[in-house]
């Protein structure tokens, strides 16, 4: 069952950017992923006014880390001209987590416990991945440990169980990606820039260096009829129906509800009113998003929204399905990874800046995603200002 917050303390998700996703090779092949959570930190914190020296940790989503050096996450403390400071003092902690792509997730639902427990009124959540700089993206991100399949064999089997065929992937795909196409230039997705001396940067000067998803080039609707199937021969899953590794980072605040009215927040947030997680067998993780969101369900809570990380397309219907919602207009309306990209970790911390966005005052949305090795987590969020 899930985790209904107690009215003592009430967590709320109240800012949020990520920059824009690259393919792995490309664009951001070279660019350590704590500097890109940096640049996000440091612009979610200028764009809500909240005071960097109030930020209690930083909790970073990461799910492969062979290559960067140690301690990723502080990395990202280091490099950020907000707190770097504050962390050469041994001010501001930070923290890793590893759930592969539920890690954002669990770093958000870390933070509300942490609050809970009186460890801080404001902490910075995110998830930053390079799956180009990753050592073994293979081996470490898309194969089952447990069952040495990779993750879109299981996907394959699972979904020919389903029922599903290979005409509602590609609508799912369709859906996604045109979805995305029309949200490219939201606020919430940073352009990146090349300074002068070589430095990437947030600021408008220099040169222009990705401002949208690398991903959402591919996109053609009329190729994807002739899309090759990628795990079987007779398969129903394909390359685009199959999410793409990618480059990024992404970042929110979480924040106290009483902290936020004391300081007059006027920015837009909502509260995290429940959390749920549950773990299956390995191969039947895709089904996890749809087990969370009947749980959350059960309990009462009824959802306006849904953003579900499309590791694969399936698990868009499973998830519409469960809730009786027209998967259309109801989930994912900005689109999701089989549009903009997978970078592990930080689509799932993606997944509910996405969710503020779409959600109007007073309605209520989940934020659920799937992990290798069987797991899931979800966030329900109520809009409140």
């Amino acid at each position: 069952m899930p985790v209904i917050w107690p009215s003592l303390v009430t967590p709320c998700v109240c800012g949020f950017v990520r920059t824009p996703f690259g393919r792995p090779g490309r664009v951001l092949r070279d660019v350590h992923p704590a500097l890109l959570a940096a640049l996000c930190l440091d612009t979610v914190l200028e764009r809500t006014g909240l005071p960097p020296s109030d930020v209690a940790g930083v909790l970073i989503g990461n799910s492969i880390s062979g290559g960067l050096g140690q301690h990723p996450a502080q990395q990202v403390v280091t490099k950020s001209m907000s707190l770097r400071d504050l962390g050469s003092k041994g001010g501001v902690p930070a923290i890793s987590f590893n759930t592969v792509c539920t890690s954002g997730l669990e770093a958000l639902c870390d933070a509300s416990r942490r609050l809970a427990c009186g460890e801080g009124e404001l902490f910075a959540v995110g998830g930053m991945e390079s799956m180009s700089l990753a050592l073994n993206t293979q081996h470490d991100g898309l194969t089952c440990a447990i069952t040495k399949e990779s993750m879109g064999q299981l996907a394959e089997r699972y979904y020919r169980k389903r029922g599903y065929t290979r005409e509602q992937l590609d609508e799912v795909v369709i859906n996604s990606c045109e979805a995305a196409l029309r949200y490219q230039d939201r606020d919430s997705i940073i352009p990146l820039y090349l300074s002068s001396d070589g430095e990437i940067t947030t600021k408008d000067y220099g040169q222009p260096l990705l401002s949208k998803d690398e991903q959402l080039e591919r996109y053609s609707r009329p190729r994807l009829s002739t899309l090759r199937p990628c795990f079987t021969e007779d398969g129903i899953l394909t390359a685009a129906s199959s999410s793409t590794p990618a480059d990024g980072a992404a970042m929110l605040l979480v924040a106290s509800e009483a902290y936020l009215q004391r300081l007059g927040y006027a920015g837009s947030y909502a509260r995290i009113v429940a959390y749920a997680y549950t773990v299956l067998s390995p191969d039947q993780y895709l089904r996890a998003p749809a087990v969370i969101v009947q749980e959350f369900r059960a309990a009462g809570l009824v959802p306006k929204r849904v953003t579900v990380t499309e590791a694969f397309a399936g698990v868009v219907l499973d998830v519409a399905e469960s809730l009786e919602l027209d998967w259309h207009t109801c989930v994912n309306p900005f689109g999701d990874a089989l549009a903009c990209g997978h970078p592990l970790s930080v689509s799932s911390c993606r997944i509910v800046g996405d969710l503020l966005a779409c959600l109007e005052v007073g309605e209520l949305g989940f934020a659920v995603a799937c992990n290798g090795g069987g797991g899931g987590y979800g966030v329900a969020l109520e809009r409140i200002h």
